[in-house]
């Protein structure tokens, strides 16, 4: 009974070590060859993250990501994935990152956030990059198809779909933990601002109403080096 104790503690307290693990970087050697996706995180142009992250240097980051009160962080480099949550009020603020590899060993880098609280769906972006001579190139529009409300609604409300919704419809894309699959949540419009007439407004949430998906599967070609769209999930 006393050696099952001892092993249960034991094995709880690898594995709160292991959350909780001090990473150590150089600036200098991390830009110069970055090697997995903690380093793709420090070294990346703030421009490309939330501006909560964004507007942090590299040393600025790392201490954020060893510094585990009051937020929740995960970096796992074997699985490729950070994720990183910040409780602000009545807010929170997440931040992803994973890559996934090509046919010929490169990697295309995920950037995906999220704030929520705000009113109205959440605000989330994203955004893939490619790493070459020490430079971060977006290229999501070739990588990635665009999304449409299409993908979700019935095939009667496909006509009823003005390209005003579609500009003002909003997703959250969530980027794999493990796996290659990405997958697409509808969020809907905001009520405010959002350049639709009262009655292209009330004829959206007819349609939302009426969503038979729930989620969009994108599935990563790594011979082609893009997604292409999955399974539909009701």
């Amino acid at each position: 009974m006393l050696r099952k104790m001892f092993l249960s503690i034991a094995a709880l307290f690898i594995m709160l070590s292991s959350s909780y693990a001090v990473f150590k970087k150089k600036e200098a050697d991390v830009k110069k060859n970055p090697v997995d996706i903690l380093d793709f995180f420090l070294i990346i142009p703030g421009k490309y993250l939330d501006p909560f992250y964004g507007d942090m240097k590299f040393q600025e980051r790392l201490n954020y990501i060893n510094d585990v009160s009051s937020k929740q962080v995960v970096v796992d480099t074997k699985n490729a994935y950070l994720h990183l949550t910040e409780f602000i009020t009545e807010m929170s603020v997440k931040q992803a990152m994973t890559y996934f590899v090509k046919a010929d060993k490169s990697k295309l880098i995920g950037v995906s956030s999220a704030v929520s609280g705000c009113e109205g769906p959440d605000d989330c972006g994203l955004a893939f990059f490619e790493y070459k001579g020490g430079k971060f190139t977006d290229v999501t529009s070739k990588v990635f198809p665009k999304l449409s409300i299409e993908l979700f609604c019935a095939d009667a409300d496909k006509k009823l779909i003005t390209a005003k919704m579609n500009k003002a419809m909003k997703y959250k894309v969530e980027l794999p933990h493990e796996g290659t699959e990405c997958v697409v949540y509808p969020l809907g419009i905001g009520e405010v601002d959002n350049g639709l007439s009262p009655s292209e407004y009330e004829t959206f949430l007819k349609i939302e109403q009426n969503f038979p998906y729930k989620k969009v599967l994108m599935v990563w070609n790594m011979a082609a080096g893009k997604f292409e769209f999955g399974k539909k999930v009701k």
